[in-house]
């Protein structure tokens, strides 16, 4: 057990006592003994000194505890005076004591009046929260008023969640109702690869409920420069399964639902409906195109983007959104797709790796504050990051009236038909 050397010194005006100790090993508090010698009668009080000052080594304090053989024997507590002795504290040390018997009680130089334990201290930072986390036992036992930390229909975090998510909790904008909304989210995530592995690392240590993978393709070596929700050992198994095996390691309460499958028009209606949010981590313009047009028709939000070389892209359409009718869609920033073998793909023209976890990190922000509704959207803002240059800038497009899709007069009304 680890020995704490607390500094004392004995004042000269006072009988010489013992110094304080423990009696035996298993004793949590050292004996102070008296240095004066008091009489009390039944109900009285008396302030009897120790003949010792103490410095409480910083990071603890020391505190004045009654002893249980007095007060079982003789009825004598400690009122305590002081009863916490803080580290700064140099006065006297004196014991308040009281008679709770019916007899005169006698206290004689060099009786042992009251122990002293010493405590380590934490500092505490005090966050104002609309309710407390839910435990068992709630607002019952000493102090109960009756009602669980729970009731009245506040906080639905678990003691286990409040503390997983305490840096989002003490965020204004965040606070409880924000974990909360995280909480009950789902969101799907196409792909899983350069794009999708940090958003979905990075949702699943968010909290958000419910988290889809769709993808058809199995891990490769070559993934693994940039693909970072997958490992060595994980090559050649479907990139679905390994991306969940990793978020239930990261964070085993959130629901990961994956889709062994490439999105088409045939699902695309099905899976969009199961979910609050769609990621476009893609990586071709025939996906991208198709899960713009449905997320539009279906009324979901899209964070979308996208990599090629030392470049990515990152931006949001919430055209089909109730409240967000005005805003603009994919095709209102590029039309159709560009003609086949105009733009290579990305194992013809490479890309830097980090450039992937700059983009999905971004988009799992976006995502997040698209949930929690906090922030400035992207939609109608595209941002275009330079690895190179070490740079950023914005492109702002709006609705197109011409748009197939979102325009005054669409000719786009089923997915995978534009």
């Amino acid at each position: 057990m680890e020995r704490i050397p607390v500094v004392f010194r004995r004042l000269s005006d006072r009988t010489p006592q013992p110094v304080p100790a423990y009696q035996t090993e298993g004793s949590a508090g050292m004996d102070l003994h008296a240095a004066e010698r008091r009489v009390l009668g039944p109900g009285a009080r008396a302030l009897v000194s120790t003949g010792i000052a103490v410095a409480v080594p910083p990071g603890f304090e020391a505190q004045v505890r009654p002893r249980s053989g007095l007060a079982w024997q003789s009825g004598i507590t400690v009122l305590n005076a002081p009863g916490t002795i803080d580290s700064d504290y140099r006065g006297e040390l004196k014991v308040l004591l009281a008679n709770l018997g019916e007899q005169d009680f006698v206290v004689e130089p060099g009786a042992r009046i009251a122990q002293l334990v010493l405590a380590p201290v934490a500092r505490a930072e005090m966050c104002e929260r609309a309710a407390l986390p839910r435990t068992e036992r709630g607002g019952g036992g000493f102090g109960s008023t009756g009602q669980g930390a729970g009731d009245g229909g506040g906080m639905e975090l678990s003691e286990d969640q409040f503390v997983r998510y305490a840096r989002h909790l003490i965020l204004e904008e965040v606070g409880d109702e924000g974990q909360e909304k995280l909480l009950a989210s789902s969101v799907l995530c196409v792909g899983a690869g350069g794009l999708g592995s940090p958003v979905l690392l990075y949702l699943a240590a968010a909290g958000v409920g419910t988290l889809g993978i769709i993808d058809d393709d199995s891990v490769d070596l070559s993934n693994l420069q940039r693909q970072i929700v997958h490992a060595t050992g994980a090559v050649g198994m479907p990139k679905t399964r390994s991306a969940r095996e990793t978020l239930e390691r990261v964070n085993p309460t959130v629901d990961v639902r994956i889709h062994e499958a490439r999105l088409g028009p045939d699902n695309v209606a099905d899976l969009f409906s199961g979910y609050d949010l769609i990621v476009d981590g893609s990586d071709n313009f025939a996906t991208r195109y198709l899960i713009n047009d449905a997320a539009h028709l279906a009324g979901k939000t899209v964070v979308s983007g996208s990599l090629l070389r030392f470049e990515g892209q990152l931006t949001t359409y919430r055209s089909g959104v109730k409240g967000h009718a005005g805003e603009p869609c994919y095709r209102c920033l590029f039309r159709e797709p560009p003609p086949a073998g105009t733009v290579p793909r990305c194992e013809e023209a490479g890309i830097f790796g980090a450039v992937a976890g700059v983009i999905g990190t971004l988009q799992a922000t976006e995502v997040l504050k698209e949930l929690i509704g906090i922030g400035e959207s992207m939609s109608g803002r595209l941002l275009i990051f330079d690895a190179l240059g070490a740079g950023f800038r914005t492109v702002r497009y709006r609705r197109s009236p011409g748009c197939p899709l979102c325009g005054d007069t669409p000719t786009i009304t089923v997915p995978g038909h534009g």
